[in-house]
């Protein structure tokens, strides 16, 4: 899912659930809607993350979420940058 399809979703109040999951030193979004969960991906399709929580909640914020759940279980903030697949 990019961002316009979310905002489209957010403006319809089909947006159920929004978490941001930490992966190592990487941090990224799921969103869950009425057909199911999504990753924000970039326009090119890649997964859309962040390296801080403070933009990843920014950029959010801009969209008009106001309510989030945070994961950082495998959150290591520390760790050297590494290629990033949920595949």
């Amino acid at each position: 899912m990019d961002k316009k399809t979310m905002l489209a979703l957010a403006d319809a109040n089909a947006i159920k659930k929004v978490f941001i999951t930490a992966s190592g030193s990487q941090l990224y979004i799921r969103v869950t809607t009425p057909t199911g969960e999504h990753n924000i991906e970039t326009n090119s399709g890649q997964l859309k993350t962040w390296s801080t929580l403070d933009a990843c909640a920014k950029w959010l914020h801009k969209l008009g979420i106001g309510k989030i759940q945070v994961d950082i279980a495998k959150w290591h903030p520390y760790q050297k940058g590494m290629s990033f697949s949920l595949s």
